[in-house]
């Protein structure tokens, strides 16, 4: 057999743990699901799974970079009115979908991953971060926005609270109103902005 159809024959195991792993996730909870239950679900022995994955926890960090990477798009962002169109679909992408919850876990898991998860985390936090702040410059260039705080700080607070209210949502799912603290983020973004970016959100993307 041929390097490349082994590599081939490993990402399509890879690829059916993660789907069985996000199924039983959802469908049980991260900590009632077993590894030997997710290697029976993907029909592949459980025993394959440290060598992907290292163990459940690394699992459950693919699957949820699995679904950021379904959520987002690696096109460069648009300035001003475009680009916050499409920043709000990918954080509300999943808003009122069953998977929603599976970013709490990872959220809440977040001190226990091993170095090498907390780096990627940390990595991508960063470049997160450094995509917000490029586009309100230029937005605020483009737009001629008068803001209310320094870039940076408009972004930190973005982001924490965009996590907050993953929080939220997770830890109080049955008392906390998600469609208003969205709505509420994007009427605080857009004063602090001065923008009527939210005002003219297009949610057709």
């Amino acid at each position: 057999m041929s390097v490349r159809r082994m590599s081939e024959i490993g990402e399509e195991s890879r690829q059916r743990l993660l789907d069985a792993a996000e199924e039983l996730f959802l469908e049980k909870g991260f900590e009632a699901t077993t590894v030997v239950e997710i290697g029976k679900r993907a029909g592949i022995s459980h025993g394959s799974i440290p060598w992907h994955f290292g163990n459940k926890s690394g699992l459950l960090y693919s699957v949820v970079v699995r679904l950021f990477g379904e959520s987002s798009s690696p096109e460069p962002l648009f300035a001003g009115q475009a680009g916050f169109n499409r920043l709000w679909h990918e954080q509300t992408y999943y808003d009122n979908s069953p998977k929603f919850s599976l970013f709490g876990v990872f959220f809440m898991a977040e001190l226990e991953r091993s170095p090498t998860h907390r780096a990627e985390i940390e990595a991508s936090h960063q470049q997160r971060r450094d995509l917000l702040i490029d586009w309100v410059k230029r937005s605020q260039e483009l737009d001629q926005l008068e803001l209310k705080l320094p870039v940076s700080d408009l972004v930190e607070f973005w982001l924490g609270a965009s996590r907050g209210i993953l929080m939220q949502k997770t830890t109080l799912p049955d008392h906390f109103d998600l469609s208003a603290a969205r709505r509420g983020l994007g009427t605080a973004l857009e004063t602090l902005m001065g923008s009527a970016y939210f005002q003219h959100l297009d949610t057709s993307l």
